[in-house]
């Protein structure tokens, strides 16, 4: 093949490359819009199978329903959860219980108490300080929101929480549905007895 063909075939693929990404870029001005977005999450097939939806034109508003009843919950900071965060759900339960992250350390779980959808925190791990009663549904722990945190359902109603420098800490809590419906566990260096 001669030189002049190959640089010919060589500016042609080039100019063909731009034009594709200007007609990309005008159509989606932003990444995280173009980026395939899971929005619906479930349990199970039936009617009253847990069913999370991610909704809002900034994907920030989750839509719960689980035994024929529906909740909303606004993510704090308008945080998107498509393009920084995502659902946590465990499999099919009766508790119906599971978890939004955002951002590296954002996170908040839930269950459902009859048709109470129960947040495990305040919102965006905000905890009651020390010496406040945290109320029926809070549990008081300490999570450094400059380190990641790391989520597992380790059943469908234990959510472990590993968090702190190098992921060096964890919580293990249950969700009940009962008048305190999360139950600390355990809270200590990860692989203690």
């Amino acid at each position: 093949m001669s030189r002049l063909l190959v640089i010919g075939i060589l500016l042609f693929a080039l100019r063909a490359s731009e034009a594709i990404a200007q007609h990309h870029y005008q159509c989606c001005p932003t990444v995280y819009c173009c980026k395939p977005c899971t929005t619906v999450y479930k349990a199970g097939n039936e009617s009253a199978d847990l069913q999370v939806h991610i909704r809002g034109t900034r994907h920030n508003v989750v839509e719960a329903f689980f035994n024929e009843s529906a909740q909303r919950y606004s993510v704090p900071d308008g945080i998107d959860l498509c393009a920084n965060g995502g659902v946590l759900m465990p499999a099919k339960n009766d508790r119906g219980t599971f978890a939004i992250r955002y951002g590296t350390a954002g996170f908040t779980a839930f269950g459902w108490k009859g048709e109470d959808l129960v947040p495990l925190t305040l919102g965006r791990n905000e905890y009651p300080g020390s010496g406040i009663d945290p109320g029926p549904h809070v549990v008081q722990i300490d999570i450094d929101p400059a380190c990641p945190v790391h989520l597992e359902w380790v059943t469908t109603r234990v959510l472990r929480i590993t968090h702190g420098r190098g992921l060096s800490q964890e919580y293990l809590l249950r969700f009940d549905g009962d008048a305190k419906s999360w139950k600390l566990l355990y809270n200590g260096p990860v692989g203690s007895p």
